[in-house]
């Protein structure tokens, strides 16, 4: 897949392409399933993506995806067949030959002719390593808006959150400690360190932007807090004077 999308890149990127996965081995095809396996294979085209800043097409701007279940000949048979006719309707070069084998082979040349098809085809664990960034990120990413909700929640009621310049750091840290050691393997991979660190950047990005607005709120609440308090001293020393 990663081969697949650098090449994608590399071509025509305009025309939408029906992309089938056929599973094996799994019995029935269930929408959970087929859930989780597009979020894998979306995830793949995300990270290739990034490989491209230029790149703004989306994978369902690309891709029609279709997960089916090869349990027999007349299910491999009928991949095939769906295969063909995709092929041979999004086919705008071969008119004169159409048929599945010159629509594959015409592919293969482009692919080739693309410069990916030598450093594109990667190890099952570069894959799972772009795949790791992106939920270690997820991850953190989650369980950081979770707890900046909650301080959000206090301070738009004028509360104080104690200690919060000593809660924030601690905040940030466990957010970055926690992506580290979730992508610990993915370090040792050139082609996904770079991705990983990118990732990293952006958590830390998305926590200190959120951290700062919570900071700028908590000062104006501690003004008031101070004015209401000045206030009434005022009025308690009039009273008594």
């Amino acid at each position: 897949l990663t081969a697949i999308f650098r090449a994608r890149h590399r071509l025509d990127a305009d025309r939408k392409q029906t992309l089938i996965i056929g599973l094996s081995n799994l019995g029935e095809v269930t929408e959970d399933v087929t859930n989780s396996l597009m979020k894998e294979v979306e995830g793949i085209y995300d990270a290739v993506a990034e490989e491209n800043p230029d790149e703004e097409a989306s994978f369902s701007d690309l891709y029609d995806s279709r997960v089916v279940s090869l349990q027999s000949t007349g299910n491999a048979e009928e991949v095939l067949a769906g295969a063909a006719e995709a092929a041979q309707s999004a086919s705008s070069e071969n008119e004169d030959d159409s048929s599945l084998s010159a629509i594959l082979s015409d592919a293969h040349s482009k692919v080739m002719e693309s410069g990916v098809s030598s450093q594109a085809l990667d190890s099952p664990a570069v894959a799972q390593g772009f795949l790791s960034c992106r939920e270690a990120y997820a991850k953190q990413a989650k369980a950081v808006r979770a707890k900046i909700a909650s301080w959000k929640a206090r301070i738009s009621r004028g509360l104080i959150v104690d200690n919060f310049g000593e809660q924030a750091e601690l905040l940030l840290s466990k957010a970055l400690n926690g992506l580290d050691s979730d992508t610990l393997a993915a370090s040792g991979l050139s082609i996904v360190s770079g991705y990983r660190l990118d990732m990293r950047s952006k958590l830390q990005t998305v926590v200190e932007s959120s951290l700062e607005e919570l900071f700028d709120q908590q000062i104006v609440n501690l003004e008031k807090s101070v004015l209401k308090k000045f206030t009434r001293e005022l009025l308690r020393q009039e009273k008594t004077s």
